[in-house]
């Protein structure tokens, strides 16, 4: 029977990711290049790796003078090495990365939902991801969608570096916040504000953690990232350069999450809130300082609501999904089990029309 029940939970978080493959195929041979112009910024970063070697200047772009490097190398490290090993372009290699990465990025979602809410917020979570605008973002073969993948499990190991004395979670934690920062370094510092903002709640709110520990995940992760940053900076400093303003109006919030997953975080919020446990808290003040920083804009402040939306997704979905561990039907099991089937192939339409209706940038 236990044998039974492991085999349905590993199937229920590896069912999302599977159909996110499958869906992000559509697109992927409809178009014969990857879905996102960003893309050539990147092959021309890894062509300038394939020929000189990793280094800091590009001798290219702004002639006659060319100009540093300023983006994190990982993912280009990555294109040029697996362009490498298939023998394929790196075009071909870009437009096969966006189902690869539309599958890691639902499996982490779903496996971490799982971890902290279980298998069936796992499932739930990966669902509901299709619902929204952001499932396109997904399949996009740039750094974001690399670092998204790590960004769960980051948050999953801060989590239980708080709950537990091992220095190991904080190390290997901090390991992915060197990643992070080699690959996508907005990515990273939105989460590593998150894991700031939670741990000073909690410990503000009196609960148990070791707060010491984001230290040893900011130290390792800084170290790993200074094998890039430090020489980058010595040679040329760092250089910053603010995007122009993007607001989004309310029916934009709507309309970038899906009306089902909005009305659901939204009361999935409100359970948090009166439960609070730890990871409640963390999913609370994840949710809520993104959508803040979404309206920093109103301050003067230069924002892309609609990519900083994105890094709401996670623990708006998550709490959605948890809601549906607090159900309980009074001998409606399969009444239930109806309401999980129908919004599981509401969300696939969704995503499967999503997909469809993919044009390129």
């Amino acid at each position: 029977m236990r044998i039974n029940r492991v085999k349905l939970n590993f199937i229920l978080i590896l069912l999302p990711p599977l159909l996110a493959c499958l869906i992000a195929l559509t697109p992927t041979f409809r178009y014969t290049v990857p879905l996102t112009w960003d893309i050539y910024y990147h092959i021309h970063n890894a062509t300038l790796y394939m020929g000189r070697g990793i280094v800091f200047w590009d001798p290219i772009t702004s002639a006659p003078h060319g100009r540093p490097i300023y983006y994190p190398p990982l993912f280009h490290i990555m294109l040029l090495f697996l362009s490498k090993i298939t023998g394929l372009g790196f075009f071909t290699v870009s437009r096969f990365m966006q189902p690869v990465f539309a599958f890691f990025i639902v499996l982490s979602f779903s496996y971490v939902s799982g971890k902290l809410y279980g298998p069936l917020a796992g499932f739930l979570t990966g669902m509901f991801l299709f619902s929204s605008l952001f499932f396109m973002r997904m399949m996009f073969p740039i750094p974001e969608s690399l670092a998204m993948i790590s960004i769960p499990l980051f948050v999953y190991g801060y989590y239980r570096s708080m709950e537990g004395c091992s220095r190991l979670y904080p190390v290997l934690t901090g390991f992915l916040l060197g990643l992070m920062l080699m690959t996508h370094i907005f990515s990273a510092s939105i989460i590593l504000a998150v894991v700031t903002l939670s741990t000073i709640v909690l410990y503000i709110g009196k609960y148990d953690i070791r707060p010491w520990n984001l230290l040893i995940i900011l130290g390792s992760g800084l170290l790993l990232a200074s094998v890039w940053y430090a020489p980058l900076i010595v040679k040329y400093g760092f250089v910053f350069r603010s995007p122009a303003t993007t607001s989004l109006p309310l029916e934009g919030y709507i309309t970038h999450l899906g009306v089902l997953l909005t009305i659901l975080s939204l009361a999935g919020l409100i359970h948090a809130a009166g439960r609070r446990e730890k990871k409640d808290v963390i999913m609370a003040v994840w949710t809520v300082f993104v959508l803040s920083l979404t309206a920093a804009y109103l301050l003067g402040l230069k924002v892309l609501s609609d990519r900083i939306l994105y890094f709401a997704l996670f623990p708006m979905a998550t709490l959605s999904a948890d809601l549906f561990n607090s159900i309980r039907i009074n001998n409606g099991k399969w009444s239930f089990y109806a309401i999980i089937l129908l919004i599981s192939l509401y969300c696939i339409y969704d995503g499967y029309s999503l997909a469809s209706s993919i044009k390129l940038e």
